[in-house]
């Protein structure tokens, strides 16, 4: 089978600024169509538009608030959605991608709270070959998430840059009395970067992930979207624990 893909645009589509005293708010986003061409699909070819190929389609509004003294009030809402129908991508979520409110400060860090990636993710995606060679080399079924596929809900996160030194850790409660480990997610990365060079490793852990007793918990809905690893797709989790780490550089 060959396959041809022609990406047609990955585009910032909206970008602007408002300011009103200290405070900013930015609308953005990006658009990726593309158009694929399989010359055996049951024994027949077949031409097709495809969505969202080599970036994921989104628009969003992020802001901030200066409370002075180096703090600051900040915002992200941002969604995904198929630029070929319109529909919402993300499990149909409006704010999918991400829902955050936080507080930052110039000297000790940022922390924000709500449906965010893990630090995993954030800490080694610069470093994986799909992100940066569109899709090309895709681990099968995204199972380090470093996509990432699931994003954490009821989570928060702590980041902070300390000299050459970047830590982040994201913590996603399964929010049910009495089951702490029934769909919990705990993450965590650090980077060092010195002039040309960059250094990364996190891990990320998750306890029941998807559960079907409790879909108000940290990974719901996104779980296993694209991976062919779920036992149980009727019960729910796929897997009672799941822990996958790594680690990158560059020059």
């Amino acid at each position: 089978m060959k396959k041809l893909t022609l990406p047609l645009a990955v585009l910032a589509a909206l970008s602007g600024n408002a300011a009103f005293a200290q405070s900013n708010v930015t609308l953005y986003g990006l658009i990726s169509e593309g158009y694929v061409y399989t010359n055996n699909v049951g024994g027949k070819s077949m031409s097709e538009l495809k969505g969202n190929l080599q970036q994921g389609s989104r628009w969003g509004i992020r802001g901030s608030e200066d409370l002075g003294n180096g703090n600051s009030a900040i915002f992200t809402l941002e969604s995904g959605f198929s630029p070929d129908t319109g529909t919402s991508a993300q499990g149909n979520r409006l704010f999918g991608r991400a829902a955050v409110v936080g507080l930052s400060n110039k000297t000790w860090g940022t922390v924000t709270v709500g449906r965010q990636a893990d630090a995993m993710s954030q800490t080694l995606q610069g470093y994986e070959s799909a992100i940066q060679i569109a899709a090309t080399g895709t681990h099968i079924g995204d199972n380090d998430n470093l996509f990432p596929t699931a994003r954490i809900n009821n989570s928060v996160q702590y980041s902070g840059q300390f000299g050459g030194l970047g830590v982040k850790t994201v913590y996603g409660s399964s929010d049910r009395a009495g089951a702490p480990s029934d769909n919990r997610s705990f993450s965590i990365g650090a980077t060092w970067a010195q002039g040309p060079w960059a250094l990364s490793a996190a891990m990320h852990d998750l306890r029941r992930p998807g559960s079907g007793t409790n879909a108000g918990g940290a990974v719901s809905g996104d779980y296993g979207a694209f991976s062919p690893f779920i036992t149980s797709p009727t019960s729910g989790a796929g897997v009672a624990r799941q822990t996958t780490s790594g680690a990158g550089g560059s020059y």
